[in-house]
């Protein structure tokens, strides 16, 4: 089980978050997602990643994300953290039972509610998680 913990902005955000919520406004109204990853040099740089979306799911678009990943291998950059928006939340969103998959690329996530009427009204949370292992004893 995964549990996802709300958490401060991070102090590299404010370096790239013009980046991020421009590509994600102009999506608009599909959901859009991308990764976050640090190079060599400790430099923040932002990936989309293209996705097959709508106003409430995405699925990664296999044959464009597979070579990115293979590139970042291959560069020795980390991923620090995932980024995807939703379509409609007009107060800050919550992870979704979906959304708990993005924990097996990175333990921190950036969620960008976009407002249904208008896609430069937005809100940003953050967040960090941890799997839980239960031990089910009868």
């Amino acid at each position: 089980m995964i549990l996802w913990n709300n958490v401060a902005e991070p102090n590299w955000w404010k370096y790239i978050s013009s980046n991020v919520l421009y590509y994600l406004c102009s999506n608009f109204p599909r959901e859009s997602a991308g990764f976050l990853v640090r190079d060599l040099n400790g430099e923040v740089c932002f990936f989309p990643i293209p996705v097959f979306s709508s106003s409430d799911h995405f699925y990664w678009d296999v044959e464009k994300f597979v070579p990115l990943l293979y590139f970042f291998h291959k560069e020795k950059y980390e991923i620090m953290a995932t980024v995807h928006s939703h379509i409609g939340d007009k107060a800050p969103a919550q992870m979704s039972t979906a959304d708990h998959l993005l924990h097996e690329w990175a333990s921190f996530h950036v969620l960008v509610s976009i407002s249904h009427s208008r896609s430069t009204e937005y809100f940003v949370k953050f967040y960090s998680s941890q799997e839980f292992i239960f031990n089910n004893k009868l």
